[in-house]
């Protein structure tokens, strides 16, 4: 059975452009997979790649099996979330889910973490919440900016993707409670 795979893109800083490449390039060389939509916020800055697969947020959610929400910048609605089979899969840039939101390396900074990180987890009714798939850390340096922090979560965050991209696939992630 063909899986289909939707995509809701923050396109702005191109931050996760790599994520989106990787994804198309997964869905390219899976048989089982394909890319249904994807809905972003500007269309001109979308990569050639993904043009052809543009659509509205509707079709993403109401024709994928499962879909990634790649820095994706609107709370997304309860009924929306249970009608996506595989669930709807976001990247939030805190440990285990530690600071909700958005500036998480600044709280972090702020309050003299030790380590940041980023968490692969399902999309659930509450914000930043949901069942993880997976979290990473690394050492704050006392060099590093809230940007570089973001930076670095990104990276790791692909990492996550990569890793765990065939098992959420296949239906074989494990997941973790937020602490």
């Amino acid at each position: 059975m063909i899986k289909k795979c939707g995509i809701l893109y923050n396109s702005v800083n191109n931050s996760f452009e790599n994520y989106l490449e990787f994804i198309v390039s997964k869905v390219d060389s899976l048989d089982n997979l394909e890319l249904s939509y994807v809905h972003t916020n500007d269309e001109l800055l979308i990569p050639g790649f993904a043009k052809n697969k543009l659509s509205s947020y509707d079709k993403v959610i109401l024709e994928s099996d499962v879909v990634f929400s790649l820095g994706y910048w609107k709370v997304i609605e309860k009924n929306h979330i249970d009608s996506v089979p595989m669930g709807i899969i976001n990247f939030h840039h805190s440990y285990m889910l530690k600071y909700r939101g958005r500036h998480c390396g600044t709280w972090a900074i702020r309050n003299k973490e030790k380590f940041h990180g980023t968490t692969m987890h399902f999309i659930d009714e509450n914000l930043d919440r949901g069942k993880i798939i997976d979290s990473k850390k690394f050492p704050i340096l006392e060099s590093d900016t809230a940007e570089d922090l973001y930076y670095k979560a990104n990276d790791l965050g692909l990492q996550i993707l990569k890793e765990k991209f065939e098992d959420i696939i296949l239906g074989n992630q494990k997941v973790k409670n937020v602490p």
